[in-house]
């Protein structure tokens, strides 16, 4: 809840996004922590985002973005 407080407060901390993104890849809120390293990875083009967002759609089994985060990264 307070990651979520700070992403509100600052979003366009990439630092923030990030923990908030792992912390909701943690709990397997999935889809949450796609919108948090989306998010990080619009403001960046971090090659580590991508990765992570490759593995995150390729849980949801959403091949066809997940392969392209892959090349990204």
């Amino acid at each position: 809840v307070l990651i979520q407080e700070i992403v509100k407060a600052f979003p366009k901390n990439v630092a923030a996004l990030k923990s908030a993104g792992y912390l909701a890849a943690e709990f397997k809120h999935t889809r949450a922590a796609i919108r948090y390293f989306t998010s990080a990875y619009d403001l960046t083009y971090d090659p580590a985002i991508a990765l992570q967002l490759g593995y995150l759609y390729d849980i949801i089994n959403v091949k066809p973005t997940a392969y392209q985060y892959f090349q990204w990264a």
